[in-house]
């Protein structure tokens, strides 16, 4: 492998993003070759490569007739650029089916990491890239492969709102147990109905923690992913579970001024009085953090547990046990310590 100078360099990178083959083949000539690395720092489709061969240009500007004859006189689609990024990555990330499959057709690794350790299935996932994702796995792509932060390519779908992606993986059989870093599992990602009723129809355990104890429902209670939420506790998470903090999901949805997500665990059974580790209830972080609306619908909850929790024991013994304290004499009450011990005791 040889490297160009700046000049050439420049002459050959714009024969092979213009699709210019002739001018192409007449420069491939010694010391030059179709292994010849590209010594510079640019931009292709969007992203930063350095030393780039003439085969990762070509599948990044989806030049097929340029990289099959690349191909055909022996190019190596095994070699990377700087950031250990292969033919495959950036046409895996171009969405192009036809680079693709001539790369896998010149054998090419399918399960090559970069520098974040993304495979070319992780390109896939992450674009929505199904006929690419197929096209690997039918060549031995490793459908669990982790990135250097433990996502699987399932993580990745999820994590940019591929769908369909993420059915398709599920269907060929992707671990939806499989966690990231700190624990995290793919439901903990989601922000939408549908993947969350996909994941959970395929074993996902909707009561799984992280690292600090949180579970999928204080996470889509935290982004205010409503849908998520509903679906979750239509499925048996815990309302009422607690993290390492001793907040439950409510705390969490209150002191992000999640309103409606708010009601809907409420609704479900939150508990209104819970206090976290620092002794703090969720309206008690709503008020903190100005979340008005938030705090105005506790306090709708909180008036209705109150009511409920005392009990009903006569008019004169209900008003001594909320006020606790004697009426001023000449009131039209009249009542006295003694009156109100009277009372309670009369009517239990």
């Amino acid at each position: 492998m040889s490297v160009l100078n700046q000049e050439t360099f420049m002459q050959m990178f714009e024969a092979t993003e213009k699709g210019d083959i002739n001018t192409l083949k007449m420069m491939i000539t010694p010391p030059i070759t179709v292994d010849t690395i590209l010594d510079d720092i640019y931009v292709l489709d969007g992203r930063c490569t350095r030393k780039p061969t003439l085969l990762i240009i070509a599948a990044s500007f989806s030049q097929t007739q340029i990289l099959e004859y690349l191909l055909s006189k022996g190019a190596n689609p095994n070699i990377a650029d700087k950031r250990n990024r292969y033919p495959l990555h950036f046409a895996a990330m171009k969405g192009d089916i036809d680079i693709v499959r001539a790369l896998i057709g010149a054998k090419a690794d399918v399960n090559k990491q970069d520098w974040d350790d993304y495979s070319p299935l992780h390109y896939c996932a992450q674009n929505g890239f199904i006929s690419g994702a197929k096209a690997l796995l039918d060549e031995g792509a490793q459908i669990n492969i982790q990135t250097r932060l433990k996502e699987s390519p399932l993580i990745i779908a999820i994590q940019n709102g591929q769908t369909e992606m993420v059915d398709f993986l599920i269907q060929s059989h992707a671990d939806v147990s499989l966690p990231a870093l700190h624990n995290q599992y793919p439901l903990f990602f989601v922000s939408d109905g549908v993947t969350a009723e996909l994941l959970i129809k395929a074993g996902a355990n909707v009561n799984s923690t992280d690292e600090n104890n949180q579970t999928p429902l204080h996470h889509a209670a935290q982004d205010g992913y409503l849908d998520v939420v509903e679906i979750l506790l239509k499925s048996g998470a815990k309302v009422n579970a607690t993290d390492n903090q001793k907040q439950t999901p409510l705390h969490i949805a209150a002191g992000n001024g999640q309103v409606d997500v708010c009601k809907a665990l409420l609704d479900a059974g939150a508990e209104v009085k819970a206090l976290d580790i620092g002794r703090r209830s969720p309206e008690m972080l709503a008020r903190r953090n100005d979340h008005i609306a938030v705090t105005s619908l506790i306090a709708q909850y909180q008036d209705d547990d109150q009511d409920d929790d005392v009990p009903v024991i006569g008019f004169k013994a209900f008003t001594g046990i909320k006020h606790t304290a004697t009426p001023p004499p000449g009131s039209e009450a009249g009542l006295t310590p003694d009156d109100l011990k009277f009372d309670i005791l009369e009517s239990l």
